[in-house]
């Protein structure tokens, strides 16, 4: 297995990502990381878990291309068909990757997600098709596993809902399998975007200039995508 982590200014945090990683009670894998351009002292921390890992490769990126492209960057570097994602400001709980890795033995397993902490509150994604994906996004990244043998992603790097595009996509075609478990976390909530405004502009730019809804459509899954948020700011436990 192949594990890909962008990293930009993440000097506060991957610390505690590789650690939970370092953690896994499975460890049958290669981790590729990313540096995108950081201008902090993320270079130095990935440096320092080097050797505590038997395949660990850091590849530095003068420029910064965005998380997307330094995933993209990642897993066409990466050995393994079967590829895990993290971002730098999360953690793995140590069954993570014991568990997915136990349903990707399923033939028809090739794209999978678990539950993940936000902001104190479990979300849980009970069933995960395209639909379901339009009024609300029910996978963190860092939950992600896929069999790359059968699954394509290209992350859109010029975009910041790069993640939510390739998910969109993936449900058309596949089947997304989701553990009804939390095993992801986030460790630096401070990073989280507080542009409202904006997340929402570029939820309805999603839903008309890349999905192609009409106009009635777009505002039946808006309205499911307020709804979402407005239960995430009160912190109400969401099964979706």
């Amino acid at each position: 297995m192949s594990i890909i982590i962008p990293c930009h200014n993440c000097g506060s945090s991957i610390d505690k990502t590789l650690a939970s990683i370092r953690a896994q009670s499975f460890q049958d894998f290669e981790i590729y990381a990313v540096d995108d351009g950081s201008s902090d002292d993320t270079h130095s921390h990935l440096q320092r878990w080097q050797d505590k890992f038997d395949h660990f490769q850091i590849f530095r990126l003068e420029n910064n291309i965005g998380p997307g492209g330094a995933r993209n960057y990642g897993v066409d570097k990466a050995r393994a068909h079967l590829i895990a994602l993290i971002d730098s400001d999360d953690v793995w709980r140590p069954e993570k990757l014991a568990q997915q890795v136990f349903i990707h033995q399923q033939p028809e397993c090739v794209f999978s997600c678990t539950g993940f902490l936000f902001r104190q509150r479990a979300i849980i994604p009970a069933t995960v098709d395209y639909h379901s994906l339009l009024k609300h996004n029910q996978i963190n990244t860092s939950s992600v596993m896929f069999d790359r043998r059968s699954v394509s992603i290209k992350f859109a790097s010029s975009c910041k809902s790069e993640d939510y595009i390739a998910w969109l996509e993936i449900a058309r075609s596949h089947r997304i399998h989701a553990l009804q478990e939390v095993l992801v976390e986030r460790c630096d909530e401070e990073r989280l975007s507080q542009n409202k405004l904006g997340m929402a502009m570029q939820r309805w730019q999603i839903y008309r200039e890349v999905e192609h809804l009409g106009w009635l459509e777009s505002l039946y899954y808006f309205a499911h995508y307020a709804i979402s948020g407005t239960l995430k700011h009160w912190r109400i436990p969401l099964h979706l």
